[in-house]
């Protein structure tokens, strides 16, 4: 009755391996020994007769061995059997890349490993305190860089399949006593058309409308944001890392696969904090990623995110997934909305103009080929207006921010705003203000970086950008910026603060060097909002780049996180 292969795998092994022949001593050993087992397990105390219980041990002189040669073989063909069918069952070996493959694909479509849903529970731990991560997006807040040591977040998500979800995160920031210095509170809701995100802190709401693309979920599911956001690390660990399956682990009450991505063997110039060790943890049967731990170079960890517990394909509450705004809370309304009329387009700017307390401009001379969308303001951090403008075909789906796009951004100036929006762009002469030009990368497919015209005009810093359109194209369409009728009267532009005030505002010293090369020219000192706030004072060419800058901050700031100060230690002439 036996399967054939496993038939052939028996008579092989009764051929070929032999186990050795027992001697005569051993024989009567284990006779003995079986007799003895048997009087000891009777139940009524009685002797029993082995040769009547194991009537295969019996054990003539003539033919001591082959019984028992018989045995043995026998024993080892069930061993090789049950061997045979353990290796069958056993985990099909597999390699670190194909694991980080799956995992990918079900990072950004849970479905692919047959989940459906699912509720889970993830924290996050960053220390920050003598690291380069007080300037990480990651962590950045509304609390100054040197007043937070560990940021932490606890977040629940909700998903159903294949669009709606729920996340829920509370974010704190302590100080090195443990401390509250900073708190977020946040809700989104992806109802599977929108996702509305509530700021329960500020009771500011803001709607768009979810991704066009059905299979990428990846807002759904856990470790989406952040400078070190898991989708790219996947999507690029077979050239930046060199991945090793170390093992398992339990996270969450599931058995997880331990791969060692290693050092990133694509350093991040700007963000050199992210270029250390990292390990991913990996559900072994969904691929789901459950644990994320980014060290430093001295085996630190840094960032650590894990999945506390999980539960997959489980029945849902269909009301988690509705949002309403709660009462008085400020609804900004990103969703693209249909394409405005000339006499539309006028009335929505006239009534946008009234919400803001400085001038507002619209340029006579619209972008070529391009039609307008319904202007907005945005509250947070501060009143900023953006007007857009976007091909035909692409208006009415579009809300801002998309590669064919130009974008008209403008907020109040303030001196630090002007210096910091002008840090990389060059003066260029533009028509009815001050003006600069930044000129960025375009590729063909819109990638890139954009290209912007500033302009300082009363009181109003404009930006005219683009991914697409050429530096000369906004640097007209800049020039034909007209102030709003109805709007806000002029406002002088800022003049930079003397140095004397900044070193008012701030707890500590201020120094300018005395010596800087040759060819430089220094410009008015901007920062110092805060008392604890950096002061920055650039040097400029002649072609009005910007060749040297100086940041001054207070002991336990930003500056001590910077990675340059590891660099060799040297004496000033000062003795400094």
């Amino acid at each position: 009755e036996l399967d054939p292969d496993l038939a052939l795998l028996a008579r092989a092994l009764e051929e070929q391996v032999r186990p050795p022949e027992p001697d005569d001593s051993f024989a009567t050993r284990l006779r003995r020994r079986l007799e003895a087992q048997a009087s000891a397990s009777s139940p009524n105390g009685h002797v029993t007769d082995p040769v009547q219980r194991w009537p295969w041990l019996r054990f003539p002189t003539s033919a001591t061995r082959w019984p028992l040669v018989g045995l043995a073989t026998v024993a080892v063909v069930i061993l090789a059997l049950l061997g045979a069918a353990l290796w069958t069952l056993r985990p099909q070996p597999v390699s670190a890349q194909e694991i980080i493959r799956k995992a990918q694909a079900t990072l950004t479509a849970p479905e692919a490993s047959q989940i459906r849903s699912f509720v889970l529970t993830e924290v996050m731990i960053a220390d920050r305190s003598g690291s380069p991560l007080q300037n990480m997006p990651l962590v950045t807040g509304p609390v100054h860089p040197g007043q937070a040591t560990q940021i932490r977040s606890e977040t629940r998500r909700w998903y159903q399949a294949p669009d709606r979800g729920r996340i829920e995160n509370v974010w704190t920031a302590l100080d090195a006593n443990g401390a509250m210095v900073a708190r977020r509170d946040t809700l989104s809701v992806s109802d599977g058309t929108d996702t509305w995100t509530d700021d329960r802190v500020t009771n500011a709401v803001t709607v768009s409308r979810q991704t066009a693309n059905p299979g990428d979920r990846t807002a759904l599911v856990p470790f989406d944001s952040g400078a070190s956001d898991l989708a790219a690390v996947l999507k690029n660990a077979s050239t930046c890392y060199a991945p090793v399956l170390r093992g398992s682990a339990t996270i969450a009450g599931r058995v997880a696969y331990v791969i060692d991505l290693g050092p990133s063997k694509c350093p991040s110039a700007s963000a050199p904090e992210i270029n250390g060790p990292r390990t991913i943890w990996v559900d072994e049967q969904t691929f789901f990623l459950l644990k994320d731990v980014l060290y430093d170079t001295h085996g630190k960890p840094l960032i650590t995110r894990e999945v506390t517990s999980i539960a997959y394909n489980v029945p849902i509450d269909p009301s988690l997934f509705t949002f309403t705004p709660p009462p008085g809370a400020r609804v900004q309304d990103d969703r693209p909305k249909p394409t405005p009329s000339a006499g539309q387009f006028q009335q929505q700017l006239a009534q946008l103009a009234e919400q803001v307390d400085f001038p507002v401009f619209v340029p006579a001379t619209p972008p070529s080929g391009q039609a307008p969308l319904q202007p907005r303001v945005d509250s947070a951090p501060v009143p900023r207006v953006t007007i857009s403008y976007a091909p035909p075909d692409e208006a009415g789906q579009a809300v801002t921010g998309g590669p064919h796009e130009v974008t008209i951004v403008e907020q109040r100036a303030t001196y630090s705003r002007v210096a910091g929006w002008t840090a990389q762009a060059v003066p260029t002469p533009i028509a009815g203000g001050q003006g600069w030009l930044r000129r960025g990368v375009h590729n063909a497919d819109g990638t890139g970086s954009s290209s912007a015209a500033i302009v300082l005009r009363d009181g109003t810093l404009i930006s005219v950008a683009s991914f697409t359109a050429a530096p000369d194209e906004l640097v007209r369409i800049a020039a034909s910026l007209q102030p709003i009728p109805g709007g806000h009267p002029p406002l002088p532009n800022p003049t930079p603060p003397p140095l004397a005030a900044l070193r008012q505002r701030v707890s500590y010293p201020v120094f300018v060097p005395t010596w800087v090369p040759a060819g430089l020219t220094p410009e008015p000192p901007v920062g110092a909002e805060q008392p604890r706030a950096v002061i920055q004072i650039r040097y400029h060419t002649d072609d009005g780049g910007v060749a040297l800058t100086v940041l001054e901050g207070p002991a336990g700031c930003c500056l001590d996180a910077d990675g340059r100060k590891d660099g060799q230690s040297v004496v000033l002439p000062n003795g400094i």
